[in-house]
């Protein structure tokens, strides 16, 4: 594994929480921002011919919740803190639908399909 990528995903817990496969011993820090990213394919300088790296797609940011030697669980970051109100008309509904002001819901964003073997990158 190359040195920019310093974990890979092990498992995938639910769509928001996935467990790396490096913990303590490895270097991970306590707390912090980390990102899943997919590898696609090398990219091609088309002017020189040189191999630029992987496209990195990324899956999502993550924040380190629970740390141990050997692997870390971490959790999508939060979308934005408070929930804010979304009114019907937002959604798309025709004004006689609208009887109140719905509220959307606060938490974290899904991360983008994480599967097991995608790689970890410091943020």
């Amino acid at each position: 594994m190359a040195e920019r990528y310093i974990a890979k995903v092990a498992m995938v817990l639910d769509a928001h929480t996935v467990v790396i496969n490096k913990g303590a011993d490895a270097g991970i820090p306590d707390y912090g921002t980390l990102r899943i990213v997919r590898l696609g394919p090398d990219v091609i300088d088309p002017d020189t011919g040189e191999n630029l790296g992987p496209l990195e797609h990324l899956v999502g940011r993550v924040d380190i919740v629970h740390r141990e030697a050997k692997k870390t669980t971490v959790r999508s970051v939060k979308s934005g803190g408070e929930s804010e109100p979304i009114s019907g008309l937002q959604l798309g509904l025709l004004p006689h639908m609208v009887g109140s002001t719905m509220r959307s819901s606060k938490g974290v964003r899904a991360l983008l399909d994480a599967d097991v073997g995608d790689y970890v990158v410091k943020d």
